[in-house]
């Protein structure tokens, strides 16, 4: 993994998603009433559970959703198989199609414009959601321990030490 660009540190991660749509209030009340996704009369705000996000232009020719759809929206979600037969009982147009991964299961919806979203239950354990963190030489985690203890020292007002 490279280090990343210094301008990428202020970035925390995707605030807002936008897109057109025809008719879009009735678009935004269905991925309420489907996905829980606040739309304005549930107000705005969706309280989303932390998580990877995978951000991945595909070329302009790829075959993965229709060349006439500009993205696809991918939900991270639990309980697919649940979750799909809730939403086809509800009527919403399901893909045949699921795919098995060994760090995760997909399936295909779509919304009533004919956009392909895609579901991903993960599998939590595996290492491709994993975030790498740096590993410290002994040396290193004695200093990190020794500079802990001097800011709470400071931090508390109180010497936790003798002087």
């Amino acid at each position: 993994m490279t280090n990343p660009d210094p301008m990428s540190r202020h970035v925390t991660g995707i605030g807002r998603f936008f897109f057109r749509a025809d008719e879009h209030k009735a678009l935004a009340k269905w991925y309420n009433d489907h996905f829980g996704i606040n739309d304005q009369d549930n107000g705005w705000i969706w309280q989303q559970d932390a998580g990877p996000t995978v951000f991945s232009p595909f070329k302009r020719d790829s075959d993965y959703f229709d060349s006439k759809q500009q993205f696809m929206l991918n939900l991270r979600v639990q309980d697919i198989d649940g979750l799909v037969k809730k939403l086809e009982a509800a009527g919403v147009r399901i893909d045949p199609k699921r795919q098995d991964e060994d760090y995760g299961r997909f399936a295909w919806v779509y919304d009533p414009e004919g956009n392909k979203i895609e579901l991903m239950e993960l599998k939590k354990a595996h290492s491709r959601w994993q975030v790498e963190r740096p590993k410290l030489l002994p040396a290193q985690l004695q200093r990190l321990a020794i500079l802990t203890y001097i800011m709470v020292d400071a931090m508390s007002g109180q010497h936790l030490h003798p002087r």
